[in-house]
């Protein structure tokens, strides 16, 4: 699936733009957010970090799982 066509455009532009802030866990980098345990792994230092995308803030997390469900 092309990044044209993808199912939540917005949180891909979101999770883009987290993923400059910090680390993201794989899952979260290619949408399937619930399947994220909430960890990541730090590039630059080589250590396990916090997944940085926004879907675990608990507000973002229930708008994300609306979206998935529709």
């Amino acid at each position: 699936m092309s990044a044209s066509t993808s199912s939540t455009p917005i949180w891909d532009d979101v999770v883009a733009e987290r993923a400059a802030r910090g680390p993201l866990n794989p899952d979260c980098a290619q949408g399937k957010h619930k399947a994220c345990a909430g960890d990541a792994w730090d590039l630059e230092t080589d250590e396990p970090a916090r997944c940085a995308c926004p879907c675990h803030a608990d507000d973002q997390a229930a708008a994300i799982a609306e979206e998935e469900a529709a």
